[in-house]
């Protein structure tokens, strides 16, 4: 019988590492939320979830299940700044939860250059096997140009290895030429084109995205490339960054990436008319993108209350019951120069006293 050898034994204790990219509202936690059952009984996997605000909703939305781990880093960007949070969470994941398979899902609004160079450097790739790059875009928005003018969305679409596009039939014989138009185009500046997958409710298999990233793909792009500042390894020390949690109730707003985020943070306790809620939240303008885990009143059940998992893009609106959460979260992405105070009391109206 051949011996494996050194660097055989290496490449077999990597873990498999999935980036899942997709702009805000494509199905990312859908198609998480699919490929997580297809977990088998004697596997661990783990998932580092990165929220554009502070709260962390994610998390609380995937419901994780038996095997399963899931590691928030909230505020700001996986695939920005000097990436401390980032390090820090997958070094405790690598840690504590020991893997077999890994899911790494940034922000919509970030750009995965960076977090694909970083993960590539030495120090990561010696215990991380990064597999094919999927981005999720949603088939129905093509013509969204906030969405496709964006210098971020083009970057998802460039940097993936997978295209996954969601919300298949839903899409219009205008949106499938569109998207052809889109495909050529890119096929243009890439000398290796994506895998294309046409998705519903994030049903894709995970053999069909475990596959090799492939490195030798050539970008054409300008000579001005900004590179990411070089950080120290924290992976045997995931104690370096101490997490922590304000107490309840809380609300936090910050402007990034010109973009507007505000969210809050209540006790479990607190109940909220769900008309009202619901009523105020639609009325708003010039979101890009509301989310949350709320206990919201109901009368027509025996326990007059209930927990509603939100998920709202435009023209997408989508409310469904949630198993509950240890507290109330709301999070809100929009346009700059919010007034949050008004915001919040306009929240607080609709608490049942």
């Amino acid at each position: 019988m051949a011996s494996i050898s050194p660097v055989q034994s290496l490449i077999a204790d990597r873990v498999p590492t999935h980036v899942i990219t997709g702009f805000l509202g494509a199905g990312k936690t859908t198609l998480l939320k699919h490929l997580l059952s297809q977990k088998l009984a004697d596997e661990n996997w783990a998932i580092l979830v990165n929220e554009f605000g502070q709260i962390g909703l994610d998390g609380a939305l995937l419901e994780a299940e038996a095997g399963v781990s899931i590691y928030e880093v909230a505020g700001g960007c996986l695939c920005c700044t000097s990436q401390l949070p980032m390090q820090v969470g997958l070094a405790r994941l690598l840690t504590k939860a020991k893997p077999t398979r890994l899911f790494i899902e940034p922000t919509g609004l970030g750009h995965p250059l960076q977090l694909i160079e970083q993960l590539t450097e030495p120090h990561w790739a010696r215990a991380l096997d990064l597999r094919a790059v999927v981005c999720v875009v949603d088939g129905t928005r093509l013509f969204d140009e906030r969405l496709t003018g964006h210098e971020t969305y083009q970057a998802q679409w460039a940097l993936a290895d997978v295209l996954s596009i969601s919300h298949h039939d839903q899409m219009s014989d205008a949106d499938q030429i569109q998207l052809q138009t889109m495909l050529d185009d890119l096929a243009g500046k890439h000398d290796i084109a994506p895998i294309i997958y046409k998705i519903n409710h994030g049903q894709l298999d995970i053999i069909d995205i475990d596959l090799p990233r492939r490195a030798n793909r050539q970008t054409r792009r300008s000579l001005l490339h900004l590179v990411p500042p070089k950080t120290a390894s924290i992976i045997n020390d995931p104690t370096t960054l101490e997490e922590q949690e304000a107490p309840l109730p809380y609300h936090y707003h910050e402007q990034a990436l010109a973009q507007s985020v505000g969210g809050w943070r209540l006790p479990a306790e607190w109940l909220f008319n769900r008309d009202q809620l619901l009523t105020w939240l639609l009325s708003l303008q010039g979101w890009l993108r509301i989310k949350g885990v709320i206990h919201v009143q109901n009368h027509a059940l025996e326990t007059g209350s209930e927990w509603l998992a939100l998920n709202l893009i435009p023209g997408k609106i989508s409310f469904t019951s949630h198993a509950g959460h240890d507290d109330n979260r709301l999070e809100i992405i929009t346009e700059p120069d919010v007034d949050w105070e008004r915001y919040e009391q306009a929240l607080m109206a609709c608490l049942v006293a």
